[in-house]
């Protein structure tokens, strides 16, 4: 019996070994030596891996911490070039959570699009449309698009997007 136990013991401790060895391997240490190229996102902490530590076709997006100096945009730089490392691999979702804890979902063939378009889409639409793709974690939408004349709409992007990044870790951590 004891015998049993210890191999059971050695069986998780291998396990739980490898799913961290593989979610630093294949997620964070990428993902960091991508975001570290770029001087802007110093103070931008963020863990990336799979859900559960296991599960490869959801991915977490954890903000840890956001220095003072940083804004908005710079978090959001962060994400699309998050995206842009991973736009060869397709996940059925990526989980925007603040300190452990889920907040929204971006569906997975949104998040590769929004990796392949990095280098050429004009940053503020992405800034603009991205609050209508994300769902709440149980995948309902979280806002509408709006309707009416130009400069209305406009407007109503952007308070959009500043509540998508308060609802998401500024009540947590605001800059």
């Amino acid at each position: 019996m004891k015998r049993k136990m210890v191999r059971l013991l050695a069986a998780m401790v291998a396990l739980v070994t490898i799913g961290v060895g593989t979610n630093w391997l294949c997620l964070q240490r990428p993902v960091s030596h991508a975001l570290s190229q770029d001087p802007r996102n110093d103070g931008i902490t963020a863990w990336i891996h799979y859900q559960y530590g296991v599960n490869p076709r959801r991915v977490v997006f954890d903000l840890r911490e956001i220095s003072a100096s940083k804004s908005r945009a710079d978090v959001f730089r962060v994400l699309l070039q998050f995206a842009e490392s991973q736009k060869d691999r397709h996940y059925r979702s990526v989980i925007l959570s603040c300190r452990g804890e889920p907040k929204f979902l971006i569906p997975g063939d949104y998040f590769r699009t929004l990796g392949e378009e990095y280098d050429f889409q004009n940053p503020v639409y992405t800034m603009r449309t991205f609050p209508y793709e994300i769902t709440t974690i149980d995948g309902q939408p979280v806002f509408q698009p709006p309707q009416g004349g130009l400069l209305y709409v406009l407007g109503v992007e952007i308070e959009d997007f500043t509540e998508f990044h308060d609802r998401w870790y500024m009540d947590e951590m605001p800059l």
